[in-house]
This record gives structure tokens, sequence and C-alpha cells, in this order.
């Protein structure tokens, strides 16, 4: 276990003194911004905050890195051509995607074949980088907590993305929504657990 971050604790132990920043999003975290560019973001993973039969294979509309506070994420990425090294492809549906609370499907469905890598584990001190065309999907230990800071290409859309879903499967938003006051105690508290505090 890595030595608990204080900044974070100090955002953990006062949740609910920002009542209106928290916010559920479907993927499985409850988040708030750090920043009033809105470009870092703490994360805190639970299967609480997952939305039922979600799409969680996606790409986003701007590069990333993240860095796992506490706790363990499995980092799942997927290639859309064959590499030595990748699995055998799997067929899936890619549609388009306005992101954010207005969520919505923009483009027709296209079929494409993707190719999963082996999966990354990364480990409460480690963090990774992934480009905004990059597919993946997370899978993620309870409570951890990660801090994610985006920066969006130039002439790039903030709000386009894409999702991938398997042939007759539908379409299951994860778009965000308000933290109840409820989900902020809980989520809290799971993150203070994780950091063993």
């Amino acid at each position: 276990m890595t030595r608990p971050d204080p900044f974070i604790e100090f955002i953990l132990r006062r949740a609910l003194d920002y009542p209106d920043r928290w916010e559920v999003q479907g993927l499985g975290m409850l988040r708030i911004y750090l920043d009033s560019a809105r470009r870092t973001r703490l994360h805190i993973w639970s299967l609480d905050f997952r939305t039922p039969g979600v799409t969680d294979i996606h790409d986003h509309p701007w590069n990333l890195s993240s860095h796992v506070i506490a706790g363990r994420i499995n980092n799942a990425r997927f290639d859309r051509k064959h590499f030595r090294l990748s699995f055998p492809g799997v067929e899936y549906r890619e549609i388009g995607l306005k992101c954010g609370g207005d969520a919505m499907l923009v483009s027709e469905p296209k079929s494409i074949t993707l190719y999963p890598r082996a999966s990354e584990v990364i480990e409460a001190g480690e963090g990774y980088m992934q480009w905004s065309d990059e597919i993946h999907a997370t899978a993620f230990e309870e409570g951890t907590i990660t801090v994610v800071h985006r920066t969006l290409d130039e002439g790039a859309d903030p709000d386009l993305a894409h999702v991938f879903v398997l042939p007759g499967a539908e379409w299951v938003d994860a778009k965000p929504r308000p933290a109840t006051r409820h989900e902020i105690v809980h989520g809290a508290s799971l993150a203070l657990r994780a950091m063993g505090l």
C-alpha cells in the first residue's frame, strides 16, 4: 500500500463540503473535477455506481493520463487491426456518441472487428497514458481512486467519442448525473478504506 496522499485525503474527508460538484458516471465511478478548466478529475470506482448492462468499450474525445492513488485498475485495450500479439478478433458495432449529461448516439452503427490486447494491471502508485482514439474498457478493484488529466487535440470535438456494442446488443448509456449525499458519503468511505485510512 502506498503512503496516503494528503490532498486526496482532505477532499475525501470533506466530501460533503462540495455536494454540487460530485457526479456518478455509469461506467462505475463517483467523480469530481479538481480544477476550474475541468481537465483533471478524481474518480472513485465501485460497482455500486455502475449502470447495469452499461456499454463499456469506448474511446474518448481527448487524450488522458491516469494515476492510481489507491487500489488497482485493469485496463483492457483493443486494436482495430490485427497485430502479432493480439488475440482473435471479435465483431462489434461502432457508433458515434455525443458525450456528457445529454449523451446520445449520433451516427449509424458500422461493423468493425476489434482485437483485444492482454490487459494491463495498474497498481497504486502507477499510472498510464492513453490516446483519444485508443479503444478500451476499465475494470477495477472496489474503492480504487484515480486522478485523470485530460488534454484535447487542437481542432478535436470535445464531445464526440465512439462506443462499441456486440451485434444484437443495445447501447446502454453511462451519462453522468449529480450524486446523492448518500453516494458521496459511500464513495468517500470506500476510497478512504482503499487508502488504509
